[in-house]
């Protein structure tokens, strides 16, 4: 028979793992909520960024059509205030180089030098490169190949 001390015992362990569990529990479900929560700032943050990058894009064509017109700097200066709006949803690579356009772009007009116009010209066209290269996803196929390829790499190893 269980003496009166081992039923104390026995219930006290009991509410210990009670409590363990109800303070997993509760670990638990901060985290969850506290992962949903980052998730769903990534996610905004993601279609922010796209919107950003997709202007920049936009600024950056008006920037190069307008390269020999005289209306250049005003571009460049409705651009370069575009910048320090949306600069920090730029990736770095793009934000320190469409910074760096709208200024190169007034410099570009100045120039006589037809060798030094043309290495400037390259710099302002790949910077269009660098904005479409910070939002890029694979495409759904490319996607749904990748998820394939996944899925039988991990069930098809051997044990």
């Amino acid at each position: 028979m269980v003496s009166f001390l081992q039923a104390i015992l026995i219930a006290f362990i009991g509410l210990a793992g009670t409590l363990l569990g109800a303070r997993i529990s509760v670990v638990t479900r901060k985290k969850i909520a506290r992962e949903d929560r980052e998730s769903q700032f990534r996610l905004a943050a993601i279609d922010k960024r796209l919107k950003v990058h997709q202007t920049a894009f936009k600024l950056w064509s008006e920037l190069m059509t307008n390269l020999e017109e005289e209306i250049i700097f005003e571009l460049a200066r409705k651009s370069e205030n575009w910048w320090y709006e949306n600069c920090l949803y730029l990736t770095p690579e793009a934000r320190k180089s469409f910074k760096k356009v709208t200024i190169n772009v007034s410099r570009y007009y100045k120039i006589d030098d037809p060798k030094e116009k043309d290495k400037l010209y390259q710099q302002i066209k790949e910077v269009g490169n660098i904005i479409v290269k910070g939002v890029e996803l694979p495409s759904i196929g490319e996607y749904e190949i990748m998820r394939v390829n996944d899925i039988k790499n991990d069930y098809c190893k051997k044990d």
